[in-house]
């Protein structure tokens, strides 16, 4: 009898895990489709200043440390996060506007595809947010993260980070330093 018992729960367990997973996603298609209303810039800002300062390529002698410190974060917050946060708005637009979901990591399916660079957006879940890379295939040399938008999945689901998926020795530009 409990030889019987177990596969019923096996499957139990795997459909759940589908509704789960089903709407999850369905939260983040809602996020992602109005994405200035689902980001804490604060938290993203603080990511991507973590990630950069360290790389930033200093010109200038003339300024401390301090002054560095708040430019980077200047520039972040002003410039080039809100840039990253419509580049992720129109990559999500063209793949809905394809007809396209987002894909597994482990089988990522192109969105936009041109004899050089196919794209996706695959969806990873983690403890408590949901990882969406975003992944390029160049000249058929296969799949490699260009950068990974993480999202929060408490009661609201929000945009919390952004990973640029910087080379440990590449170096960051930004302006005025």
């Amino acid at each position: 009898m409990k030889y019987v018992v177990l596969p019923f729960l096996f499957l139990g367990t795997v459909a759940f895990a589908s509704d789960s997973q089903s709407e999850l996603l369905a939260r983040l298609h809602a996020a992602s489709s109005d994405i200035s209303q689902h980001v804490d810039a604060g938290a993203v800002t603080k990511s991507l200043y973590r990630q950069m300062r360290p790389r930033v390529l200093i010109t200038s002698d003339e300024l401390d440390p301090s002054q560095i410190d708040r430019r980077v974060e200047e520039y972040i917050s002003g410039k080039y996060s809100p840039v990253l946060i419509e580049n992720y708005s129109r990559l999500y637009s063209t793949m809905r506007k394809g007809g396209k979901e987002f894909s597994r990591c482990d089988k990522p399916e192109d969105f936009r595809s041109s004899e050089e660079v196919k794209m996706t957006l695959c969806v990873v879940e983690e403890r408590d947010s949901v990882r969406v890379n975003y992944m390029t295939n160049g000249y058929g040399r296969g799949w490699t993260l260009a950068s990974a938008f993480i999202f929060s999945t408490g009661n609201e689901i929000k945009l919390v980070a952004i990973d640029l998926g910087l080379r440990e020795d590449q170096r960051v530009r930004v302006e005025g330093i």
